[in-house]
């Protein structure tokens, strides 16, 4: 239903193509997260159920395009600061405390199985604002998680349908939240990628 384009490798083939990819998500019935046409739209939570409780994803790429340089004024994928992101989630939880905010995060260190240091204090700032639960991934690797304030942070969770030549990128994590009035439930199916497809 939702599709997620936050990711350094977004705009390889031009701001155009960025712009043409949403427009295919819309085609195929999808909803494109973290891109649009200035870095302010890019950047808008997006509501992605309303039945229980309100659910919004917010994202952001926390590194560099691939060969585009961070133009606010032009098509892109989010690339909010950790400030920006802190008070964006800040704002949605003054507004609503029974929402439920899950933030992913595109970020890490690749072909490392640890977060950097940087990225578990703006998890946790994260969370101090209001944050459900991160979810992170660009490391291609099954990273670590930690549970801080009672809030799970799944620091990266590897590839997904993929191509890996080592059993390091191989393996990975697909989230189920159950989202009800009252509870939020997180579980983890372990995945291994076998001829380019992730099996269960």
């Amino acid at each position: 239903t939702h599709l997620n384009l936050v990711n350094n490798h977004s705009i390889d083939q031009g701001r155009n193509g960025l712009l043409d990819t949403q427009e295919q998500i819309r085609k195929a019935g999808m909803v494109p997260l973290g891109a649009g046409r200035n870095m302010e739209e890019a950047a808008r939570p997006v509501l992605i159920s309303a039945h229980s409780r309100t659910v919004w994803v917010v994202t952001s790429l926390r590194l560099p395009l691939e060969n585009f340089p961070y133009l606010p004024q032009k098509p892109s994928v989010s690339q909010e600061s950790a400030d920006s992101l802190v008070m964006r989630v800040a704002r949605l939880r003054r507004a609503d405390r029974h929402c439920v905010i899950l933030v992913l995060l595109h970020w890490g260190w690749e072909h490392h199985l640890r977060a950097l240091p940087g990225q578990r204090e703006e998890a946790h700032r994260l969370i101090d604002a209001g944050a459900d639960a991160i979810v992170g991934h660009h490391s291609h690797t099954l990273q670590t998680a930690e549970t801080y304030r009672g809030k799970p942070v799944y620091y990266g969770i590897g590839n997904f349908i993929f191509d890996p030549v080592r059993p390091l990128n191989a393996a990975a994590w697909l989230l189920r939240m159950d989202v009800t009035r009252d509870t939020i439930h997180y579980r983890l199916h372990p995945i291994r990628i076998i001829d380019c497809t992730p099996r269960l």
